[in-house]
């Protein structure tokens, strides 16, 4: 059972991080000024992405995405 949510956990921060870097194969466009080191960075120290915006005025990063059904912004 830990392995299950151990995949969930995981699943759930890749859609994040590809949230934030993009992917030019799927063409995911991902957060403006964000690309995968900083995505990493950010999601191994806030878990997800919600705890990412509940810490955004942290941040200076210049960030807003624009994708269906996704609205970031920094």
């Amino acid at each position: 059972m830990h392995a299950v949510a151990e995949l969930r956990r995981l699943s759930v921060q890749f859609r994040d991080y590809l949230a934030l870097a993009g992917d030019a194969v799927d063409n995911v466009p991902g957060a403006k000024g964000i690309g995968p080191k900083t995505a990493t960075q950010l999601i191994q120290q806030y878990g997800d992405i919600d705890s990412i915006m509940a810490h955004a005025h942290e941040h200076s990063l210049p960030v807003r995405v624009s994708q269906p059904g996704l609205q970031i912004s920094f």
